[in-house]
């Protein structure tokens, strides 16, 4: 699941780029930021979300646990951070393989990171694609 959204709030904006951390595979991360947080303290602890808010500046990537598996779960998280900016493709959508995809993103093939709408007049200022495991 994909959304788009404007910056998160400017406390949490203006300290992210003095931690940030560059990582070039998983493992460095696992190694040195991996850390999961609760959907429902992330959404209900103001300290819980500054922490995920402070991980994902520095790592770009956070982890939350014990997400429910309907569609409004995945637009209350990335509301958390902003609002959501409606597109061509919605105000979220789902990125999953297809047979005879329109496009790479809709295949099994590897993208590598990316930014996502960038063509657009005003794009996104962040992106969150939103994975949720069975």
């Amino acid at each position: 699941m994909a959304s788009n959204t404007t910056q998160p709030s400017t406390a949490i904006a203006s300290t992210a780029h003095r931690n940030l951390k560059l990582w070039k595979h998983s493992s460095e991360f696992a190694e040195n930021g991996l850390e999961f947080f609760d959907y429902a303290e992330y959404l209900d602890n103001t300290q819980t979300f500054n922490n995920a808010m402070k991980k994902l500046g520095s790592w770009g990537l956070i982890f939350l646990d014990n997400v429910p598996q309907d569609e409004t779960a995945v637009e209350r998280i990335a509301e958390a951070i902003g609002p959501l900016k409606n597109t061509f493709y919605g105000r979220t959508w789902d990125v999953k393989s297809k047979p005879k995809a329109e496009n790479v993103a809709y295949t099994a093939h590897h993208l590598g990171l990316h930014m996502d709408l960038l063509y657009m007049k005003y794009p996104p200022g962040k992106n969150r694609l939103i994975s949720k495991l069975p």
